[in-house]
């Protein structure tokens, strides 16, 4: 499936903070072609476990595609923390992370903020009874000025939680909302905020959504996924909004042992329409994808897409006529979608009648 034609040019870097031994990194967007970027630098060349120590650095990527960094201090209050994940929010950048106490034993969720504008942390004081206990694997966005963490696997009781706390940049307090209507959300299960809505596809059935407070779920008509992972794998979906109500998906699909996975598939989807439209895959070799960490996505600006796997960084510019108001999905979506469907299953069954016959 060659899929819809969608960027006008795609670039290949090494490993964002290739420089570095590094591990547990998070980023998030700042503006200006700007990242803030956190993570753990090692000594040993060898070693991607272990304290190390806490590296924040705020990354420029320029219009001829090369990435320059400075560092910034802290945050102080995360330093020992693990997986610490970066979130924007609104002006600023919010920084969750877990912290063990040796002397009690016990882990708690740990907070910090990022101004953007004077390049600063702030502390922010966690109510181990009014907020979100700590947690590994959980689903954490932006709405606004509000901070949404929800689901992983909480250390306390090593169960799956489905709980969902709102921490508000105005009152800065945290206030738990509705649970989420089904269990086992995780960060397997990366969503996308499209306009005020939390979109998320849960396993291969299930399409969930957040906003204001509420949580829906239904059985969703599209699978961005075959049904053959090569006897039991993995599957990834990570996503960006774009402009208007529609949203780039990027998925995975494959096994651990398996040379000949496929390589990352795109769609296009409109929320109004419900068009899924399949896109021309992105330039990667087998040997890009060696390694099976889930990847991440973020829009540097208005058209420009930065894929980021441990071995290497894609920049991607987008057609600005997938972006322009004379785009509708609807032209190339339902369609090529049925022709697409057509093509697959005869290659299915003409697969099929091959395996019977030897």
């Amino acid at each position: 499936m060659q899929g819809v034609p969608w960027y006008t040019d795609c670039t290949k870097l090494p490993g964002l903070c290739s420089d570095y031994n590094h591990s547990d990194l998070s980023f998030a967007p700042i503006g200006d072609r700007r990242l803030l970027a956190t993570f753990r630098s090692h000594e040993d060349e060898e070693q991607t476990d272990g304290p190390g120590w806490r590296e924040c650095l705020i990354l420029s990527v320029s219009p001829d595609k090369t990435i320059t960094s400075h560092t910034v201090n802290g945050p102080h209050s995360l330093n020992n923390a693990e997986d610490i994940r970066l979130i924007r929010l609104s002006d600023y950048v919010a920084a969750l992370g877990q912290r063990y106490d040796r002397v009690t034993e016990t882990w708690s969720m740990g907070m910090a903020l990022f101004s953007i504008a004077t390049e600063t942390w702030e502390h922010v004081p966690m109510c181990v009874c009014c907020g979100p206990s700590a947690r590994y694997r959980y689903v954490t966005f932006a709405l606004g000025e509000t901070l949404v963490v929800c689901g992983g696997d909480l250390r306390s009781t090593n169960t799956t939680g489905n709980d969902t706390w709102e921490w508000s940049l105005e009152t800065r307090k945290w206030t738990r909302t509705e649970d989420a209507p089904l269990t086992g959300v995780s960060t397997s299960d990366e969503g996308t905020v499209v306009e005020d809505t939390f979109r998320m596809y849960f396993g291969k059935l299930f399409h969930m959504e957040y906003c204001d407070g509420k949580w829906k779920w239904e059985i969703h008509q599209w699978n961005h996924f075959d049904d053959d992972t090569h006897g039991g794998g993995y599957y990834s979906r990570v996503g960006v909004p774009l402009l208007r109500n529609m949203e780039l998906t990027i998925t995975k699909l494959g096994t651990d042992d398996h040379p000949d996975d496929p390589p990352p598939k795109c769609w296009v989807r409109d929320y109004v329409s419900q068009d899924l439209v399949p896109l021309e895959p992105l330039p990667l070799t087998p040997e890009d994808m060696d390694d099976h960490q889930i990847m991440t996505v973020v829009m540097l600006d208005a058209t420009t897409l930065l894929v980021s796997e441990p071995d290497f960084t894609l920049l991607v510019d987008i057609d600005p006529h997938l972006l322009g108001p004379e785009c509708h999905t609807s032209m190339v979506g339902t369609g090529f979608w049925e022709e697409t469907e057509e093509e697959e299953e005869e290659d299915w069954e003409s697969s099929y009648e091959e395996s019977e016959s030897d």
